[in-house]
């Protein structure tokens, strides 16, 4: 039997996507033997995961890093460059090779900023040219059932984790707290967090797209997720995965009664005002984390901080690759240069120029998703662009790996044309 590259291919990312979702497994175990009590996100000592995980935590960190690269390194050596997936990494590299060369100019250059910046971004340029390369293929119902079957085992893990690691530091009673932030098989309360919402909107498409998961089945999964993202304590992403779960209900319960969409908008946003806000306050005065509390307020002064300490070329082009990333700092390097944000991290590697050019690539696909979708499916894509808006400005895109890589699989099958889905393979 001879193995094709697609196939290879296709197995790789499917394995990237599932070690990616349960990255740190190995570290949560670690942290419901020690019986912990874990604020933010539980360390990263070595000594400590070696002493409760056995070193086992560890291996399969980089089992994502293994994988990515491997598929990276496949689709380069057989890409067309002619087809649009090798247009598409062309335009990636040119982005890497001005970064260095920005760094260079700056006179920054170090190996660990160049790690930081190819790192950070493989996750996003693998998945992207792969989903360009295998369009066809990945919309396939066989296919999106192994992914769907991949995200339900990771989502089980990680729901057993978290619940244990709660359990195991005796912290039901403070539960939502966001004193008490839980990362289950992530690094980071945040990325787990991320993972959900980006989680629920996969979840909401594979059910309005190919009817793999019924309504009983995207109400369970979609309660995990709110659940999940209470536990980290990331209040954004409880919001969030909130308006995801409430639309879907609005949406179910009224097209019964053949509201159109636009009805359909309005009394949800009419919902979102008697029943969110409440909500909001609640869970605003739940999770009050005293000064963690003021985390979010950094992200602005880093920006306007820019303007203060950037000569001219570097408000224009940036700083350079890696400069501002969370693994740079991790690797002793720029650690008050944290971006911790999208935007911060394009305006503090691209400067001024960088970020504009980044900003109208993002409204150019906002609105391809909106003109190019039926009427059924807007509801998921006002749901995926308020995601990722909301994501510019409290989240690093490029460093939520599981998340950046489970939005992009999304993003390509909302823009899978329905006659398309209906004539691959379902």
């Amino acid at each position: 039997m001879v193995i094709k590259n697609k196939d290879i291919n296709l197995f790789l990312f499917l394995f990237m996507i599932f070690t990616a979702c349960i990255p740190y497994i190995g570290y949560g175990i670690a942290l419901i033997r020690s019986g912990y009590i874990m604020v933010g996100a539980f360390s990263r000592n070595t000594d400590f995961v070696v002493t409760y995980s056995g070193g086992f935590g560890q291996l399969i960190a980089y089992l994502k890093d293994i994988s990515c690269a491997l598929l990276l390194f496949n689709l380069i050596m057989h890409i067309d460059l002619k087809k649009t997936s090798g247009k598409m990494f062309m335009i990636f590299f040119i982005i890497i090779i001005t970064g260095i060369v920005v760094i260079v100019i700056n006179q920054r250059i170090a190996l660990n900023y160049l790690i930081a910046g190819v790192r950070c971004l493989m996750f996003v340029v693998t998945t992207i040219v792969f989903c360009q390369e295998y369009r066809k293929s990945i919309i396939e119902s066989k296919f999106v059932k192994k992914v769907l079957m991949a995200m339900d085992i990771t989502l089980l893990i990680q729901l057993i984790i978290t619940v244990l690691q709660i359990q195991s530091s005796s912290s039901w009673s403070k539960f939502g707290s966001g004193a008490y932030r839980f990362c289950g098989a992530f690094p980071g309360s945040g990325n787990l967090g991320c993972y959900c919402i980006a989680l629920q909107l996969l979840y909401y498409t594979i059910n309005k797209k190919y009817g793999l998961i019924k309504s009983n089945g995207m109400i369970l999964r979609s309660i995990v997720c709110i659940f999940l993202s209470v536990a980290s304590g990331t209040r954004t992403t409880m919001f969030l995965c909130f308006i995801v779960f409430l639309f879907f209900i609005t949406e179910s319960l009224l097209k019964r009664f053949r509201f159109d969409f636009l009805s359909i908008l309005v009394i949800v946003f009419i919902l979102l005002l008697i029943i969110g806000i409440p909500v909001a306050d609640w869970f605003i005065n739940r999770t009050d984390r005293g000064e963690l509390g003021l985390s979010g307020s950094g992200r602005v002064t880093l920006f306007f901080n820019m303007f203060d300490s950037a000569n001219a070329f570097q408000l224009l082009f940036g700083r350079g690759l890696g400069i501002g990333t969370n693994i740079a700092v991790t690797l002793g390097m720029g650690k008050n240069e944290l971006a911790d944000s999208t935007i911060n991290l394009i305006f503090i590697q691209y400067g001024l120029i960088g970020l504009g050019i980044f900003l109208a690539a993002l409204l150019r696909i906002g609105y391809q998703m909106w003109i190019k979708t039926v009427p059924s499916i807007k509801g998921i894509v006002i749901l995926f662009i308020l995601v990722i808006a909301v994501m510019l400005f409290i989240g690093n895109l490029f460093e939520h790996i599981a998340m950046s890589i489970i939005l992009i699989f999304t993003y390509y099958l909302i823009m899978t044309p329905v006659e398309e889905v209906a004539n691959a393979g379902n």
